[in-house]
């Protein structure tokens, strides 16, 4: 048979391993905290990044597309005048 006093000691001992083991758990537990923490703020910073080069990848394919438009207007436009310009000089030597 143990002791009273040998088993107090051994339960006082292991309380005070269990109590080191949660102080190093929860010190454990701030730093991936923290961790955690710098990562999301990198990946927030690297998505908004991204994101505003994204936009301006968009807008900058509207802009071309606006002015793919524009100048498929003028070449129209460029087009009629001529065949205007060649109507006008046929009847002109006619």
């Amino acid at each position: 048979m143990v002791p009273k006093q040998l088993r107090q000691r051994v339960i006082r001992t292991r309380l005070e391993d269990l109590q080191a083991e949660l102080e190093a758990g929860a010190r454990q537990i701030g730093r991936i905290a923290e961790s955690t923490a710098d990562i999301r703020s990198a990946l927030l910073s690297r998505h908004l990044e991204q994101a505003e080069l994204a936009g301006n990848l968009v807008r900058r394919i509207a802009e071309l597309q606006d002015s793919i438009h524009e100048q498929r207007a003028i070449l129209t436009e460029l087009r009629r005048a001529i065949r205007e310009q060649i109507t006008r000089s046929r009847r002109s030597s006619t």
